[in-house]
């Protein structure tokens, strides 16, 4: 069966869903190019692509950076791009749709929504309430746990700068809906 992991940022998909990426091996696309960091003093998107390279290569799997800014997003042409890339697999994660969570989180999962219906969906945060949970969590083994931890390793700039700093704490659990 062939695979996609939809994440809207560069780093999205180790934090909340990198135990569901080692098990189902997909082709992991990147939807947003960050460029909002880089106006609040945060790294630009050039080192956060490193960063994700690095972290792929940890997982052992392919990976796309798409060119749409994370600044007042062309979601139309998101939506015709992810109709296009669906023809292609059989299994689809992305994020879970989740009242007060990242906007951008959201609108992929509406467009996957709408787009396949079905999909395994990752839970990630809601602003002001921390990491979001559910009945099924998904519980790693031991080596995916390490690898989960080299994989956050990569992404040095995101463990520092505040805003994202706090995700890269001891709390590493995973859920989906």
């Amino acid at each position: 069966m062939s695979a996609v992991l939809f994440a809207a940022h560069n780093d999205d998909e180790v934090l909340w869903t990198f135990y569901n990426l080692l098990r189902h091996r997909p082709k992991v696309i990147i939807v947003l190019r960050s460029l909002k960091e880089w106006t609040q003093g945060g790294p630009g998107y050039r080192e956060r692509e490193k960063e994700t390279a690095c972290a792929m290569a940890v997982a052992g799997v392919e990976w796309e950076q798409w060119p749409f800014l994370d600044v007042d997003p062309d979601w139309q042409g998101i939506s015709n791009q992810i109709g296009i890339e669906l023809m292609h697999y059989d299994k689809v994660i992305g994020p879970a749709w989740e009242l007060g969570g990242h906007e951008h989180h959201n609108e992929i999962a509406s467009m996957l929504k709408k787009l396949v219906g079905d999909y395994t969906a990752y839970l990630s945060y809601v602003r002001g309430h921390g990491r979001s949970e559910s009945p099924t969590e998904v519980v790693p083994t031991a080596e995916e746990r390490m690898l989960k931890d080299v994989a956050l390793a990569c992404y040095k700039s995101q463990a520092i700068f505040p805003p994202t700093a706090s995700w890269f704490g001891p709390d590493q659990r995973e859920f989906v809906l």
